[in-house]
C-alpha cells in the first residue's frame, strides 16, 4: 500500500530520528551478525524504531514482574560473552572507540554541523569538519545554558580535548580555565561498584558499555559523581557543596549537590531520570549471578540496604538509593535526546536496548513488584491526534492524584479524555498515589482528504489485480497512520492490507471502503463501489466451453450406445452358444441310450 502524505519539513533532530525509519513489526527481534558488526565503512542508521517494531523486541512480557521479569529482559538484552567483542567498542578514541562514538550518540544535531542521514558513513578523521564543529549533549549540563552547555567541547581532536578558544577567556578567578572545561567518558554506575580496573586495562563488556557510558561534563564528574551514590541530599546544609561547571562564556552553572559525609551525588533535575534509567539497565544486563563473575559481566544489585557491600574480587557491584531513582524515573520522563540515543547504540553498535527507555513503568515492575501500580499499564507513552478527535484513555480516574498540562492551551483533560485545542505538543502528566505517567501529545489539524476516487460505481470485467496506490492524497497525518481496506463481498472482489484489489470471475456489486487508522480509531475514507460483469472474452469462451461440453456429451452418449449394443449382441451370441452346445449334448446322450 502506498498513500501520498503532505506532511511540514521537520527539524534537525526530528529529521534524524524519522529519517530512515521503516515500519517492520516482524522484524526479528535480536538481530543476527556475522563477525563484528561495527564497520566505519557502511552508513550509519540514524532510525527510531516505530512501536510496533519495539513491541515485537520485546515480546509479550505478560504478567512476569520482579526476578522473573528481570530475568526474561535479561535474555532480550544480553549476549554471549564470547560475543562482546562483537558487539561492544573499545575505550579508546579510535573508529572502534567509545570516544568516537560520542559524536554520534551525545551529538547535539540541533547545534552540530547537519549531516545527510542517507548518506552518512562513520567520521575517520579529526581534520573532517563535522568533528571540528560537533556539538555534545553532556550530562550534568543544563539546558538554561542557552546553547553554551556544549561549546566547551565542539573543537575536538580526540573527543576529549579542551577548546583552545577558551583560554583566552578570563574567568572570575582570573585565571584560565586548564583543565576545568573538559569532557569525560563518564560510568554513571560507577567501575569501581562491581568493575574495577587497574593500569587502565579496560576491558570490553559493562567498562564499555554505552548505555551508562556516557559524554559528561569533567568537572562535575571528578568533583561531584566521582564514585558516590546518586540520591538527594539536604541542600540546607552547610556541609553539602555545591558543585559547579565551567561555561563556555566564562560564567558558571550548578550542576550538583556534594554529601561527601554520606557519599551521595545529588544532580540537577534534567538528569536524574536518565541516570535512573541508565542505573536500571546496568542492574538488568549484568543481573546473571555466575560461579565466576568478570569484569566483562560483573553481577550489579541496586537496592536500599547499605549493609550489602561491593565485592570487586567477585566482580559483585552494589548501588545505593533504589526507591530514590524509582521515583527520579517517573518525575523526569523519557527525553527525545534519550528516545533517539537508545536506537543509535541498538542499529548501530551493541544490537541491544535499554528497556527503561522503551518502557519506563516497567522500573517499578521489576525492581518495587509489591508497590508497582497498574493504574497506568494501558497508557501510551505518546499520542498522535487531530482536531478533529478527542481521545479516551484506558485508566480509573478515581485513582488520579493530580493531572498537570505543560501547555494548556494544547489540549484539555477531563472524564479520561484528551480534547485538542489547537495544533502542538505538549506533555500530560498523571499522578497517582504511587505512581506517575508523563504522556507526550502531539496535535494536528483535522484529517484533510485532498484527492479520493469517484464514488460512482466502477464496472470490472474480467479477472483482474487492482493497485489502489496513489488513490489517496491525505493532509495532516502522521508518519504511523495508515489506510485499511475492507470488502463487502471477497467473494466477488477482494482487497488485501496492501491495496491490492483482486475481482473473481464471479458476476455481483461489492463496496469497498478506506479507512485511516489513527490514535482515535479507523477514521473513514472513502467508500468505493464496485460490479464485476463478465467480459465479452470470458462470456466466448464460457460459449465455447458449453458447445464442447455438449458436443463432448453428445459423443459419450453415442460411444456409450454403440458400446451397449456391441455387448448386447456378444451376449446374445453367447446365449445362442450355449444354446446349440446343450442341444447336441442332448442328443448324443439319446443315441447311446
Amino acid at each position: 500500500m502506498c498513500m501520498k502524505i503532505k506532511t511540514l519539513s521537520l527539524a534537525i533532530p526530528m529529521l534524524l530520528s524519522a529519517s530512515a525509519m521503516t515500519i517492520n513489526p516482524n522484524q526479528a527481534a535480536k538481530k543476527e551478525f556475522d563477525g563484528k558488526y561495527y564497520d566505519s565503512t557502511q552508513k550509519l542508521d540514524f532510525s527510531d524504531d516505530h512501536p510496533d517494531q519495539v513491541y515485537h523486541y520485546y515480546g509479550d512480557i505478560q504478567d512476569r514482574k520482579g526476578d522473573e521479569l528481570k530475568e526474561y529482559l535479561y535474555g532480550k538484552i544480553s549476549c554471549p560473552t564470547e560475543e562482546l567483542s562483537k558487539y561492544y567498542l573499545n575505550y579508546g578514541s579510535g573508529i572502534d572507540g567509545v570516544g568516537k562514538w560520542y559524536q554520534i550518540t551525545d551529538r547535539n544535531w540541533e547545534l552540530s554541523e547537519a549531516i545527510d542521514p542517507d548518506n552518512f558513513k562513520f567520521i575517520t578523521s579529526n581534520s573532517d569538519p563535522r568533528c571540528k564543529n560537533t556539538f555534545f549533549y553532556n550530562t550534568y549540563i543544563s539546558d538554561a545554558s542557552n546553547n553554551d552547555r556544549t561549546k566547551a567541547y565542539s573543537n575536538l581532536s580526540n573527543g576529549f580535548k579542551v577548546d583552545a578558544t577558551l583560554k583566552s577567556i578570563d574567568f572570575e578567578n582570573k585565571k584560565k580555565p586548564s583543565g576545568m572545561i573538559r569532557m569525560d567518558k563518564e560510568h554513571l554506575w560507577a567501575k569501581s561498584h562491581g568493575f574495577e580496573v587497574t593500569d587502565n586495562n579496560f576491558t570490553i563488556g559493562a567498562q564499555t558499555d554505552l548505555h551508562h557510558l556516557v559524554a559528561a561534563d569533567g568537572n562535575t564528574n571528578s568533583a561531584g559523581h566521582n564514585n558516590y551514590a546518586f540520591g538527594e541530599v539536604d541542600k540546607t546544609s552547610d556541609k553539602i557543596t555545591v558543585i559547579q561547571n565551567y561555561l563556555a562564556d566564562g560564567s558558571r552553572e550548578v550542576s550538583g549537590w556534594l554529601d561527601s559525609k554520606n557519599k551521595t551525588f545529588e544532580p540537577t533535575d534534567e538528569w536524574k531520570g536518565d541516570i535512573a534509567r541508565s542505573l536500571f539497565y546496568m542492574a538488568t544486563r549484568y543481573s546473571e549471578k555466575k560461579e565466576k563473575n568478570t569484569k566483562e559481566e560483573p553481577y550489579l544489585i541496586l537496592t536500599d540496604d547499605t549493609t550489602i557491600q561491593d565485592d570487586n574480587e567477585k566482580c559483585y557491584g552494589v548501588q545505593y538509593n533504589l526507591t530514590t531513582l524509582l521515583k527520579w524515573n517517573e518525575q523526569d520522563p523519557v527525553s527525545q535526546y534519550e528516545i533517539h540515543r537508545n536506537n543509535l547504540i541498538y542499529h548501530n553498535v551493541q544490537n541491544n536496548r535499554n528497556p527503561y527507555i522503551d518502557h519506563p513503568e516497567w522500573a517499578r515492575r521489576v525492581f518495587a513488584p509489591d508497590s508497582f501500580d497498574t493504574t497506568f499499564s494501558n497508557i501510551k507513552n505518546s499520542y498522535n491526534i487531530h482536531m478533529d478527535g478527542p481521545i479516551k484513555l484506558d485508566l480509573d480516574s478515581s485513582k488520579l492524584t493530580q493531572v498537570t498540562i505543560d501547555d494548556p492551551t494544547i489540549i484539555k483533560f477531563e472524564d479520561n479524555t484528551i480534547t485538542p485545542l489547537k495544533p502542538g505538543k505538549t506533555n500530560l502528566l498523571l499522578q497517582s498515589e504511587t505512581s506517575a505517567k508523563t504522556i507526550e501529545i502531539n496535535v494536528k489539524e483535522a484529517i484533510k482528504v485532498t484527492k479520493k476516487p469517484s464514488e460512482t460505481t466502477t464496472i470490472l470485467e474480467g479477472k483482474k489485480n487492482i493497485d489502489l496506490n496513489d488513490e489517496f492524497e491525505i493532509e495532516n497525518t502522521f508518519a504511523n497512520e495508515t489506510l485499511v481496506y475492507e470488502s463487502s463481498n471477497p467473494d466477488i472482489i477482494s482487497v488485501d492490507e496492501n491495496g491490492t484489489l483482486t475481482n473473481s470471475y464471479l458476476p455481483g456489486k461489492c463496496t469497498i471502503t478506506v479507512y485511516l487508522k489513527t490514535e482515535k480509531g479507523n477514521l473513514k475514507i472513502a467508500t468505493l463501489n464496485y460490479e464485476n460483469r463478465l467480459s465479452k472474452k470470458t462470456i466466448i469462451l464460457v460459449i465455447v466451453l458449453v458447445v464442447v461440453l455438449i458436443f463432448l456429451l453428445i459423443l459419450f452418449i453415442v460411444i456409450f450406445s454403440k458400446m451397449k449394443k456391441r455387448k448386447r449382441r456378444q451376449m446374445m451370441k453367447k446365449a445362442s452358444k450355449a444354446i446349440k452346445s446343450s442341444t447336441m449334448k442332448t442328443k448324443k446322450g439319446n443315441k447311446k441310450k
